[in-house]
């Protein structure tokens, strides 16, 4: 058994020197660096590596902010107050993980000052008195919120916390921690422990007492659950020599090699009730108080004085599960027999939550930690529809209600991304206090719409067992820069019909297109169908640019000038014949009148020697020598061309031979 040691004072490896800094905010995160010791840790983008420097350089009052698992090289030794929480992911703390070779504690409070972990896992500790937080001096204060400490070995006592001050566990688990001469959990050593909405599992006391806390000065337990811890010696779940208090908590599974498998009180004051006892090797709770409330199995009433023994059998428990809140919880099921004692067992007095947040009735409220009840609970997300650029972030935030309520914080919740670019993205999370829980979508550079489904799974006592899905799934619309995909130039007749030019746009989200300049007469753009129409008017022949900007908030807005022609067909002017003497050099020209100008061209076969040059102003000229033995008639067609028609024109070439060749006469 575990005595007394007032005024002990554990000595560390490792402790800080004096902090001198004033830094009031400070970043640590894996990946980090103490740049030899030199970084001062105040900058997000340039954190340190360890929560050893950051203390270094904190001042009184300090925040300390920690992402990812720090591999801490030896013991974090708080001197003077702070805060350090845990910035990883929702409802994943961020770890600190002794990983020094020669023993140490995670953290270390020599001082009489007060410190506050959140959002924190605490491991890999190994020193003789509290292996996760030790703290040794009896004006301290170390607040644990939504922390878990778990992983820890002390040679002698207390693997998870030594408390020689005041600790307040709140939110929180303690598991899996060993102290080999007792105390796996806790070892309160003429301190003040108080241990609220948490649960305190699987911690092994070794050859000692007190599986789950040895408690050698004050300690209160309230809407918590104290499950599968272990004690060579005494006291499973908890050996106390000091006053203790018990209330709605759940002891369940604890073993003891030496007795009091779930309780065992030595000679101090306890107080318990409103609690539910099950599945324990043996009570044994002697010389304590029964408030009332409290309901056992008949194995663990056996060695339990004053207990109040019922038929509870383990058909009436759940296994240790998260059943909703931050912590694990033991759930009171109803068997085959239609009846479970602990349920409505407490007639008054009832407090206003369970260990999950969960609200208890005013009068007939359950036993233990749990609170039965039936509720809808129900899910929403938002916002419905989001737009980020390519490679970018989306955040999506669930709330879940529970009968028109927020939910408790630890509530969980699931995200998954079930189509679009990055699909099979998805996240397990929990609910904060206002009910909601958030997920990060992180686009793998392709552009799309991600379909995000959002469900809740119900713990026991829901009206609706399962699984509850969000009425609707969420929308993250990966976005492409916008791109026009129509022609720089359009083309409207001069006095024509009625004509309309479609503007077309690419990019996601669909791209809002605006004109700036003025319109050709007679035309109007139209922005809601990204159109220009109307019948151009008798001053509008020409040449006229606008500005086209199409813009949809992802990258740069797309820029085009819009080259708008208002024109006419061509019509063709030239004679219907034309005559070449073989040998001579001829011309014939041909006239295109249109706007814009028309290409001219001829089809049919030339004469040899005879052809076709367009001089590109709307005029063209036929022409050359006809060669020997081209004599006859060609009958071709000529024709003039614009982006608004065409124009042709049979034209007929006659080669006659050449002129007779004159001889001299002799008289």
């Amino acid at each position: 058994m575990l005595v007394g040691v007032g005024g002990l004072m554990a000595t560390e490896a490792g402790v800080a020197s004096a902090q001198t800094s004033t830094a009031s905010v400070l970043y640590v995160a894996s990946g980090g660096n103490d740049q030899n010791g030199s970084n001062t840790c105040t900058s997000p983008s340039a954190p340190c590596a360890t929560v050893i420097q950051a203390l270094s350089q904190a001042g009184s009052g300090a925040t300390i902010y920690v992402t990812g698992t720090i591999d801490e090289p030896d013991t974090a030794t708080i001197t003077s107050p702070v805060t350090i929480i845990g910035t990883a992911t929702p409802g994943g703390p961020a770890v600190i993980d002794d990983t020094a070779a020669s023993g140490s504690s995670v953290v270390y409070v020599p001082n009489p000052v007060t410190a506050n972990l959140d959002d924190l896992t605490l491991t890999g500790g190994s020193y003789s008195l509290g292996a996760g937080i030790n703290i040794a001096n009896s004006g301290a204060t170390v607040n644990v919120t939504d922390s878990t400490i778990s992983g820890n070995t002390a040679p002698n006592a207390g693997g998870g916390i030594y408390n020689y001050g005041t600790v307040d566990v709140t939110d929180s688990t303690i598991s899996g921690n060993i102290g080999s001469n007792g105390a796996g959990g806790i070892y309160n050593n003429n301190g003040k422990v108080n241990i609220t909405d948490s649960t305190i599992s699987g911690n092994d006391a070794g050859s000692g007492s007190g599986g789950g806390t040895y408690n050698y000065g004050t300690v209160d337990v309230t809407d918590s659950t104290i499950s599968g811890n272990t004690a060579g010696g005494r006291g499973g779940g908890i050996a106390n020599v000091g006053p203790a208090n018990v209330t709605d908590s759940t002891i369940s599974g604890n073993t003891a090699a030496g007795g009091g498998g779930g309780i065992v009180n030595f000679f101090g004051s306890l107080d318990y009730g409103h609690s539910v006892f099950a599945g324990n090797s043996c009570v044994f709770i002697a010389a304590a108080s029964d408030t009332g409330g409290n309901v056992t199995d008949p194995a663990s009433s056996t060695c339990a004085s004053g207990s109040e023994p019922t038929s509870l059998t383990a058909a009436d428990l759940g296994p240790l599960a998260y059943n909703g809140g931050p912590t694990e919880t033991i759930a009171l099921l109803v068997p085959h027999t239609g009846t479970n004692p602990a349920i409505g067992a407490v007639t008054t007095g009832c407090t206003a939550t369970d260990q999950r947040g969960m609200p208890r009735p005013t009068s007939g409220c359950d036993a233990g930690a749990y609170q039965t009840g039936t509720y809808t609970p129900t899910v929403a997300a938002a916002p419905a529809s989001q737009s980020i650029n390519p490679g970018a972030t989306a955040t999506v935030t669930a709330t879940l209600d529970i009968s028109g309520s927020a939910a408790p914080a630890g509530f969980p919740v699931d995200f998954s991304v079930t189509g679009g670019p990055d699909s099979g993205q998805s996240a397990a999370a929990v609910t904060t206090s206002s009910g909601t829980a958030t997920f990060t979508v992180a686009n793998v550079g392709a552009s799309g719409t991600d379909v995000i489904s959002v469900t809740s799974p119900v713990a026991p006592g829901a009206s609706a067992p399962g699984v509850v899905t969000a009425a609707a799934p969420v929308e993250v619309v990966v976005g492409a820069p916008p791109a026009f995909r129509s022609a720089a130039t359009a083309y409207f007749p001069w006095l024509g019909a009625d004509t309309t030019f479609h503007i077309q746009v690419t990019g996601t989200p669909t791209p809002t297109v605006t004109l700036t300049g003025a319109l050709p007469q007679g035309l109007s753009f139209d922005p809601a169908n990204d159109t220009i129409t109307g019948r151009a008017g008798l001053f509008a022949l020409g040449s006229h640019d606008v500005t086209l900007s199409a813009a949809n908030g992802t990258g740069a807005p797309a820029v085009q000038t819009l080259d708008i022609v208002i024109g006419f067909a061509p019509f063709v002017l030239a004679p219907p014949q034309a005559t070449f003497t073989v040998g001579r050099p001829g011309d014939l020209r041909v006239l295109a009148f249109a706007y814009p100008t028309a290409a001219i061209t001829e089809t049919g076969t030339l004469p040899a020697g005879i052809s076709l040059a367009d001089n590109g102003n709307g005029t063209a000229r036929l022409s050359g020598t006809p060669a020997a033995g081209s004599t006859g008639r060609y009958p071709i067609t000529v024709t003039a061309t614009n982006p608004f028609g065409a124009s042709a024109r049979r034209v007929t070439i006659d080669v006659n031979g050449p002129p007779p060749r004159r001889h001299g006469h002799r008289d």
